[in-house]
Order: C-alpha cells, then sequence, then structure tokens
C-alpha cells in the first residue's frame, strides 16, 4: 500500500459539543415563554434569560505517541480487549480499534491515558476552551465569562486508518435545570480532487466524500474515562452503544432540534418540568463527549477528502416546559422567490437555497427575495404568536455562504403595519440591514456565515430606509437593541447628517420579514441561503429550513 497521507480540513466546533469538524448551527427556542440560552463554537446566538448555559472543552487525539504507548497497544484479539471501537454496519473490511491497557500500572490507567491524548508528543496541549474541563472540574462555570463565540476546538490534519479522538465539554446551567440538545449539521466536504491510490481503490466513487461514511462517531454524557453513557462493557470490551457514520450523526443532529440527551440527570418532573426527557440540574457541572474513530482497512477511499461541520448545544428551562424545542419550518418552494434549490451540504436538513439565473419571483421581479409572514401565498410565521411588536423580538439570524467575502449579499429588512400615523408607503416603517455592514464582521469565503441581530461576530445593523441622510450605504452602527431601548430614537446621535428624529420604533407592529439581494447587483451576485430564525422574548421561536 502506498503511503500516502491525507487530511481531514480545519474545522471549529461548537460551544458545547463538538468533534471532526467545523463547529455550529443554529438551534431555536421552544414554543412557550420559556427561558433559553445557547453555546455555541462558531457563530450561534446566546438568548437572554436567567437560564444561562457556560461552558468549557478539551479537544484530545490519540496519536501513538510513546507516552501513550507506556499506557496502552493494540490489542492482540479485537474481540476480548479493554477498549474497542469497532467498524460500522457497512465496513466489512475494515476491523475494530482495540486497545489494551497496562495491568501493572498503580493508579488509574484509562485516566492516565486519555490524559496523554490532550497533548501532543511534545507535551504541547491541544484546544482548550475556557481553561478545558479541568478549569471547570476545579471551580465550576457559573460567575465566570465561559461563554463560547466560534473559538476552534478540533484540528486535525493528518488523520489516518486506526486514529480515534474527539472532544470532552464540561456545561454548566446557572439558575435553573433545563433540558439540553446536541445540535449541529454538515457545513462542507469535498474531495479535494483524487490521488492515485484513491483513484485506484475498488470503495473509491467520483463525486462522493467517503470521510463522511468511513469515521465513526458515538457521543455521550459522562467523562469518556468515567462511566460515559453511549459506552458499555460488552464480552468484546468496553464499546459504544450506538455508532453512526459521520453523516448520520450530522443528519441526526440537524433534524429538529437536534439530538436529544434524553436521561438528564433528573426526572423532568423534579425541575417543575412535563417533558418525558431528563432534565440536567442547575449550578452542577456536567460532562459530553464526542468521540470519533476511523476503522482500520487499506483507507485509500478517504485520501484528501476534508469534511467540516457545526455542533453545538441547546438548552430550554425545565420548568412548566415539556421539551419539545425548536419549532422549525421547511421551504420548499424556491422558484417562487427567485430561488433555486440545492440538495446536500445544508446547514439545517440536506439542502439549501441559491441564486438563480433566469427565475423571476412570484412579483415578476429577476431578484431574489423570501418574504416571512405578512401577505398571501408567501410563508407564514407559525407557529410565533400574531401579532408582535419590534419590542418582541429577541433575536433574528440567518446563514450564507459565498465564493468571495462578498459585502454585498443576502440582507434583511423588517417592514411594519402601517397605523396611520408617519407611514411611509404600505408599510409603516422599513428598516434594513446589511451584512457589509455588520460589527466584528468575519465572512470567510466558502464557509457558510451567521448574520444574527445578537452580539458578537457579524452582528447586524439597522438603517431607516426613508430617513433623510441615511442612504443604502450609510453605515449606523444601529442594533435591534438600540431601536428597542427608547419610545423616541434619534438618528442624529448616531448618523452625522441624520435630521433629528423620536420616532417609537419599538412599538411598531411586525407586518412582514424579507431576505433578498438588492435590484442593482442581484445578476453579479453568487451565493446560497439557509436556516432563518425568528426568536421572540416570550421564548417563542421559529426556524426556517430552505429545502
Amino acid at each position: 500500500m502506498t503511503d500516502e497521507r491525507f487530511d481531514v480540513s480545519r474545522r471549529k466546533a461548537l460551544a458545547a459539543l463538538g468533534t471532526i469538524g467545523v463547529a455550529s448551527a443554529g438551534a431555536g427556542l421552544g414554543t412557550s415563554a420559556y427561558f433559553s440560552d445557547q453555546e455555541t463554537f462558531e457563530n450561534n446566538r446566546l438568548a437572554a434569560g436567567t437560564l444561562d448555559m457556560k461552558v468549557a472543552a478539551t479537544e484530545y487525539y490519540s496519536d501513538w505517541s510513546s507516552d501513550e504507548a507506556e499506557l496502552a497497544g493494540m490489542a492482540s484479539d479485537v474481540d476480548s480487549t479493554d477498549i474497542r471501537l469497532p467498524p460500522g454496519e457497512g465496513q466489512s473490511d475494515a476491523q475494530a480499534i482495540a486497545l489494551d491497557f497496562d495491568d501493572d500500572y498503580r493508579g488509574d490507567v484509562y485516566g492516565a491515558f486519555f490524559g496523554t491524548t490532550a497533548s501532543d508528543a511534545d507535551g504541547t496541549p491541544y484546544n482548550e476552551v475556557n481553561g478545558g474541563v479541568a478549569a471547570a472540574e476545579d471551580g465550576g462555570l457559573c460567575g465566570t465569562e465561559s461563554d463560547a463565540d466560534g473559538p476552534m476546538i478540533i484540528d486535525i490534519g493528518d488523520v489516518k486508518p486506526g486514529d480515534f479522538g474527539g472532544a470532552q465539554f464540561a456545561f454548566e446551567l446557572c439558575d435553573n435545570p433545563g433540558y439540553v440538545w446536541l445540535t449541529g449539521g454538515l457545513r462542507d466536504a469535498n474531495e479535494n480532487g483524487r490521488t492515485e491510490p484513491e483513484a485506484d481503490d475498488p470503495d473509491e466513487e467520483d463525486g462522493v466524500v467517503e470521510l463522511l461514511d468511513e469515521i465513526q462517531v458515538a457521543s455521550s454524557v459522562g467523562a469518556i474515562n468515567a462511566d460515559p453513557s453511549g459506552f458499555e462493557d460488552t464480552g468484546s470490551g468496553f464499546q459504544p452503544v450506538e455508532q453512526y457514520t459521520l453523516r448520520e450523526f450530522l443528519t441526526r443532529l440537524s433534524d429538529g432540534p437536534g439530538e436529544e440527551f434524553s436521561a438528564g440527570t433528573m426526572n423532568a418532573e423534579l425541575g417543575g418540568g412535563t417533558g418525558e426527557q431528563g432534565c440536567f440540574a442547575g449550578e452542577t457541572v456536567h460532562q459530553v463527549s464526542v468521540v470519533w474513530w476511523l476503522p482500520i482497512n487499506h483507507g485509500n477511499q478517504v485520501q484528501s477528502d476534508s469534511v467540516s461541520f457545526d455542533l453545538g448545544f441547546y438548552t430550554e428551562q425545565c420548568r412548566h416546559n415539556d421539551g419539545e424545542g425548536t419549532a422549525v419550518r421547511t421551504l420548499t418552494d424556491a422558484n417562487d422567490y427567485g430561488f433555486e434549490a440545492e440538495s446536500g451540504g445544508g446547514t439545517r436538513g440536506d439542502g439549501y437555497w441559491t441564486d438563480a439565473d433566469g427565475v423571476d419571483n412570484s412579483n415578476d421581479d429577476p431578484y431574489e427575495q423570501l418574504y416571512l409572514g405578512g401577505f398571501p401565498d408567501v410563508a407564514t410565521l407559525d407557529p410565533l404568536p400574531t401579532p408582535f411588536t419590534l419590542g418582541d423580538i429577541g433575536s433574528v439570524s440567518y446563514r450564507t455562504r459565498t465564493d468571495a467575502d462578498e459585502t454585498q449579499d443576502y440582507f434583511l429588512e423588517i417592514y411594519t403595519v402601517t397605523d396611520g400615523t408617519n407611514d411611509d408607503a404600505w408599510y409603516g416603517r422599513l428598516l434594513q440591514a446589511l451584512p457589509g455592514d455588520a460589527l466584528n464582521r468575519n465572512a470567510p469565503a466558502g464557509e457558510w456565515v451567521t448574520w444574527s441581530t445578537d452580539p458578537g461576530r457579524n452582528q447586524l445593523t439597522w438603517k431607516d430606509y426613508n430617513r433623510s441622510g441615511i442612504s443604502f450605504g450609510t453605515r449606523t452602527g444601529v442594533t435591534l437593541a438600540d431601536l428597542q431601548s427608547t419610545t423616541a430614537f434619534d438618528w442624529s446621535g448616531f448618523v452625522s447628517g441624520a435630521g433629528p428624529t423620536a420616532i417609537n420604533y419599538r412599538d411598531e407592529e411586525i407586518l412582514t420579514f424579507r431576505v433578498a439581494t438588492a435590484s442593482g447587483w442581484y445578476d453579479s451576485h453568487e451565493g446560497d441561503l439557509d436556516a432563518v430564525q425568528i426568536d421572540l422574548t416570550s421564548g417563542d421561536s421559529v426556524l426556517f429550513d430552505l429545502e
């Protein structure tokens, strides 16, 4: 076999769980008035409330260095060993990764071994977030600033058959118990060309990223070196209860609210909840692990493949809540809005919408425009309770991907209902937010990017379409929170040359949301759109999955 290497490209992982890929995906609130919170390692939101999730994370990876070899080695009998990471159902030509530990070691050999996998052969630690799991165990997380806003947690560029690794996460729910879900989805997958051994491999299929189907994944509640829920002792060794291919795993995470941690650490009734799944106690550090492994076989079919994906945690309060999670609406009528539907590689579910050359929207306009609510024959805002005002909006977000770092990208508009007082047209007010004007802007080419009204990376800022001195290209720095903070908003305090105003945006009733390209540059824009989410301060939320 030719000694060829392949890379699993750089990836970031979400704020509460992450492994083998790029990090997190959006999550949503439930459909009742619950406090909620969300932590991610890539571009997600943290909703306000008294349920606050704090997180820490430690990456581990077995590089078969000498310090690991002093504690464990490959077992001679893969069916009778200490730890066994088996191949998947479709990997008949592969064998398990099987480890035997040193029986003569004095102390916790499991803990010692996994301690060595948290650093490379030179003793340099792999990625840690907020001090890692050890810091969380020492002093807890509540009362700290242990949030996450897109840090990298997994970064592996030379994975080979027989390798394994993952991420260990610690989280603490401050003040109240909560339901917890693992969320995520595929971000990107590429073959990156084909090497000669890859092209000659009988398992290689042109156009298929086999790495998604060869890597196996398991997740657990509990420390990986203690008693994780996702592993069990069997006659063949300590091995996963359930395992999935990476492709299957990410599909499960992108379905609805995500993968629920059904047992929790307490019965929902003890936390005041009514759901069937368990809750996690507040003011207690909990651990979650995600383990990945590439079973042993010739492996040439995965050479040069790369994958990136999102992972994250989502939590809702337990009390007075049935734990049903995110309300997801799937939209499939892309052409009606001037888009084309694409399959594979979306951030929620399987697909996404993209620019459509020569496809007019239902208004016979050549540009793309997705309306949400307000008109017949467009997507309604169900299950959000209507009417609601600008002041009732907790956050709005959506995700885009372009081949270049485009300042001209799908923008967001909010129209309000006419009320007979200073109405601008058929609507009351028109507020616009352009990605090019976002605060803390970071939009790498070729990657899914989240634009959100929440503070942090790529925070949208607003302008009033009909205010003198504020043109389409004016950068105002005005956030949603600024518009909601007063009943007499004055643009002259933010924009030089803007006339003085005293506008009550906060109490304006919402008519519709619009995500669109502009008539002046739609024909030169090439980009994708997915996962439009609207959260209300009441806890009601809806995510529009574009398929």
